[in-house]
């Protein structure tokens, strides 16, 4: 995506802890991703208690949009291989 430059611009996130860990507490976070039409995506996430396996929070981006750095304009998601380098990019 740096190649391309190409950016993320978050347009809404929800944060919704119910018990914070720890300093020594080891958590758990699973992250899931949709696309939302051709130029947004969802990302949601949920933190567990990686020994109790207890609900800790939640989060979630509403819509992500991407956008050209170089002309500020919204760019699609309509290249199957930037579709894929996003997920492994946003996975790692």
């Amino acid at each position: 995506m740096r190649k391309l430059h190409l950016i993320w611009v978050t347009a809404h996130m929800h944060i919704e802890i119910y018990k914070y860990p720890a300093w020594s507490d080891v958590v758990e976070i699973e992250t899931m991703c949709q696309n939302e039409g051709r130029i947004g995506t969802r990302r949601d996430w949920i933190l567990k208690d990686a020994a109790t396996g207890e609900l800790i929070g939640r989060a979630t981006v509403c819509i992500s949009k991407l956008l050209s750095s170089l002309t500020s304009l919204l760019s699609s998601f309509s290249n199957l291989s930037l579709l894929r380098e996003a997920q492994l990019s946003s996975i790692g």
